[in-house]
């Protein structure tokens, strides 16, 4: 077997299973956040405790499907490819395979092996469910089943177009719909969905909606994120009574404990570590350190600032409005109060005709900022999809876009200048693959 994960602490239990038309058993691991499935010939199938798919792993490859439906595969370049991940959307046919196949191998697997000891895997062991609860739901969500679980998903969300990495396994819920700016050349990730907050009342029958779906895959999701582009954008007396609703349906740590063992949280559907959000200070957004510190005290704990670039010039021509020396100001008047901040820098944007200026600009600026360990810096790499306003803006401009061994090199600038700055107290800087995102 390529993969054994006996042994693994994440499981609480391993049971090893035949499998009919096999020859070999497969490995199931059992955890309080899902399931892991461990066959012969390499691929994994990983489920939440709902039963429902979230990824299939070969070698060099992987499916991700997201619980709107759409199914994202991430292959592993070859080094003369210059290495990374290539990304492809799989279309509704190819996708329904993939699904399928995995039900296949799993109904195979719960029907054509009995489990060593059948009564300890009858016995609930998170959250009500045991591990033959979850297998037997995990071999019944074929295509079918995963359509009708996205369309219920869709009815609720709509759509989740984007996370910050490291919230990409948080509980999302959307205090608004939209971009209230919607304008920026580069993103269309809100385009044809007009900004609209919603009222109170709205908003804890969408967070009880999105409880319910969730279910046992709850255990899953460790933090809740506050969505969706622009959720801190309104008036301070409905922001904070959306954060208060957030916690009629959720526990968290006492607001003045920072540090917390992992298993607080894993394995409960009502545990969560805290609220994060987005925050577009340069649409006009303006929060005092006092109201900071009154959302930190309602367990916000982290805020995603797109900053994009330092350079003036830049944010203009990509029709960004406001000031870098704004984000200074909102930055530390959130760090002042307790609460982390993560800034996204877009790499490649304006091309060779800005990258001088866009790389020194940047560095003035996230220095300012008094990042520290704690807070993120996310590398972004720049998408400009066809027939979108950065594209036909960049063409009209004639804007030389950046060689991938240029995007390479602006990314590693940037990161050389924090490090130069900051030493060891500054943020962790990562790159941030927006392409790669499905939840």
């Amino acid at each position: 077997m390529a993969h054994s994960p006996e042994g693994y602490p994440a499981y609480v239990m391993t049971r090893r299973f035949r499998v009919r038309g096999e020859h070999a058993p497969a490995t199931v691991g059992f955890k309080r956040t899902g399931l892991d499935v461990y066959f012969a010939d390499g691929e994994i199938l990983h489920y939440d405790l709902a039963g429902r798919l979230l990824r299939i792993a070969r070698p060099n490859v992987q499916w991700r499907r997201g619980l709107s439906g759409r199914m994202l595969e991430l292959r592993r370049r070859r080094r003369d490819e210059l290495g990374g991940l290539a990304r492809r959307l799989l279309d509704n046919a190819e996708a329904d395979r993939r699904i399928s196949g995995a039900a296949g191998r799993m109904e195979r697997l719960a029907v054509g092996g009995g489990p060593s000891d059948a009564r300890r895997d009858d016995a609930p062991l998170v959250e009500g469910r045991s591990l033959v609860d979850v297998l037997q739901s995990a071999a019944r969500f074929g295509a079918r089943s995963a359509a009708q679980d996205a369309a219920r998903f869709r009815a609720i969300y709509h759509d989740v177009p984007i996370l910050p990495p490291d919230q990409y396994g948080s509980l999302v819920v959307a205090a608004t719909e939209g971009c209230r700016y919607n304008e920026c050349t580069f993103c269309s990730f809100y385009r044809d969905t007009a900004y609209r907050a919603k009222t109170p009342d709205e908003f804890r029958h969408h967070v009880r909606a999105a409880m319910d779906y969730h279910g046992p895959g709850l255990t899953l999701r460790r933090g809740v994120f506050l969505g969706q582009a622009n959720a801190l954008a309104g008036p301070r007396g409905w922001r904070e009574e959306i954060v208060r609703i957030v916690q009629e349906f959720c526990a968290f740590p006492p607001a003045e404990q920072t540090r917390f063992a992992p298993d607080w949280w894993q394995g409960s559907t009502r545990r969560f570590t805290g609220i994060t959000s987005f925050l577009d200070v340069l649409a006009g957004v303006r929060i005092t350190s006092d109201e900071f510190a009154a959302l930190r005290a309602l367990q916000l704990r982290q805020v995603y600032i797109g900053m994009e670039s330092g350079a003036v010039p830049l944010l203009r021509w990509l029709r960004k409005p406001g000031h870098p020396r704004q984000l200074v100001d909102t930055v530390r008047a959130a760090k002042a109060a307790g609460i982390a901040v993560g800034v996204i820098v877009l790499v490649g944007a304006g091309g060779e005709r800005f990258f001088e200026d866009h790389v020194h600009s940047t560095i003035e600026i996230l220095c300012a900022m008094s990042l520290a360990a704690g807070d993120y810096v996310y590398l972004s790499p720049l998408v400009a999809s066809e027939g979108g306003d950065y594209a036909a803006i960049a063409a009209a401009d004639d804007i030389e876009s950046l060689t991938p061994a240029r995007l390479a090199e602006q990314t590693q600038q940037i990161r050389h200048g924090l490090r130069a700055a900051r030493g060891e107290r500054g943020p962790y800087v990562a790159r941030y693959e927006v392409g790669h995102f499905v939840y």
